[in-house]
């Protein structure tokens, strides 16, 4: 290399040009700092050139991302070019590179002695837009979540185009740490008021906060952090004003949402207590015996989740008018008809499973937990409806049992806590 390299570091300049013949793009790096070393060779430099041109330049510039357009002009129009008047007295060595694709012009080096090696004044440059660094290295799901939410609560927005943001929202916070930033965005006070407010009417809200259960559901389930954080902003009272009163898709996802929220919280929420201080045992009581299967089978499965706790107290039920109305359940005659009309059957097998699983694990408790003991008339309500269920599915009554997930153990244990009965 003709220019003189003295071990330091030295302002340069250099000009390379890639043509791919007619409408392709030509690429212009300038005021390209190198640092002289024994070793090391243009070539090295002409490489890195190729593998840019190579993966950056499209092969039809008609079909260039305006974005990388707009990039590449700012990095052009914000790259400082030696002086005029250095120019003139610096002295230029050329040297042959290596072809990479197609024979390339010479890569010319500008060295100039004269130069200082001071950093220079930086120049005005012109703000380079976001939206560039956007298209390049995409937004982050922070931004994507902010964006959601602003159309997911705006009422200017169509239906379609909220709860297409709320389904995309949620997508994003099936991720632990999107789930956990709800808290830092705010979000929460926010998704609380869409449950709260009726703004819109008729099915629009209904959509609203059937989309608004779901994304509230999906950020607490087994997640501890974002539990604590929703029941500080005490979500309750308007999660069971939901689950009553909504449509049934809606109140489907309003127990999901309860569910999520009161499966595995910490300890120090005290969630079942704010759960018995909101009446929701007897919310658990009225989707028990309102028209929807779907809802009641949800139920059921909450309710036996719940009973599985040591501290909990089955006064609770009993007060509410839920016990004696799940064990009744199981019995084909006492059983609640559902459907709007009460022209569907109460019972189907997956509801006797999850519901004879239930009875099955509060028997159970009630030999071993003096906090959840039942009384003597329980006992005799069980045996009359187990009886009556035993009769009415003579030839599969056994293979019910086990399908709902009881153990032959499990199962004496519970026909022990009855007394003599033959089941």
């Amino acid at each position: 290399m003709a220019a003189a390299c003295g071990g330091g570091t030295a302002g340069r300049s250099c000009g390379a040009s890639s043509g791919r013949g007619t409408g392709s793009t030509t690429l212009h790096v300038t005021a390209l700092s190198l640092t002289c070393h024994t070793g090391h060779s243009h070539q090295l430099l002409h490489q890195t050139l190729c593998k840019f041109n190579s993966e950056f330049e499209p092969q039809n510039t008609n079909e260039m991302d305006p974005k990388l357009n707009d990039l590449l002009h700012w990095a052009v129009e914000n790259t400082n070019n030696p002086s005029a008047s250095h120019a003139t007295r610096s002295s230029t060595a050329i040297a042959p590179v290596p072809s990479c694709e197609s024979p390339a012009e010479p890569l010319s080096i500008t060295y100039n002695p004269h130069e200082s090696t001071q950093d220079q004044v930086p120049t005005s440059s012109k703000k380079l837009d976001t939206g560039v660094l956007d298209a390049i290295l995409g937004r982050t799901d922070a931004i994507r979540m902010r964006e959601a939410m602003a159309i997911f609560e705006d009422p200017s927005k169509s239906i379609h185009e909220r709860c297409n943001a709320g389904e995309e929202l949620e997508d994003l916070i099936q991720d632990l740490d999107n789930a956990n930033d709800m808290e830092i965005l705010g979000f929460w006070p926010r998704l609380i008021n869409l449950l709260e407010s009726s703004t819109s009417g008729g099915n629009d809200d209904d959509l609203i906060k059937f989309h608004t259960c779901w994304i509230c559901g999906t950020a607490v389930q087994n997640n501890p952090k974002s539990q604590t954080a929703f029941l500080k902003k005490d979500p309750l009272p308007t999660i069971l004003e939901v689950l009553c009163h909504g449509s049934e898709a809606t109140q489907a996802k309003a127990m999901y949402c309860l569910s999520s929220t009161l499966k595995h919280a910490p300890e120090e929420t005290q969630v079942m207590q704010k759960f018995s201080d909101a009446r929701g045992w007897e919310a658990l009581h009225e989707c028990l015996r309102g028209p929807s299967m779907t809802l009641r089978r949800k139920t059921v499965f909450l309710i036996n989740t719940l009973v599985l706790e040591e501290s909990l107290d089955l006064d609770e039920l009993r007060s509410a008018g839920l016990l004696n109305t799940l064990i009744a359940s199981l019995s084909p005659s006492r059983a609640i008809p559902a459907g709007k009309d009460g022209d569907l059957n109460a019972q189907d097998e997956d509801y006797l499973e999850k519901t004879l699983r239930t009875i099955a694990t509060i028997l159970i408790n009630s030999t071993t937990r003096p906090n959840q003991r039942i009384s003597d008339d329980e006992k005799k309500l069980a045996k009359e409806v187990l009886s009556e269920l035993k009769l009415n599915h003579a030839s599969n009554f056994q293979r019910l049992i086990e399908s709902s997930g009881i153990g032959e153990s499990e199962w004496s244990q519970a026909s022990e806590t009855l007394g003599p009965l033959s089941l």
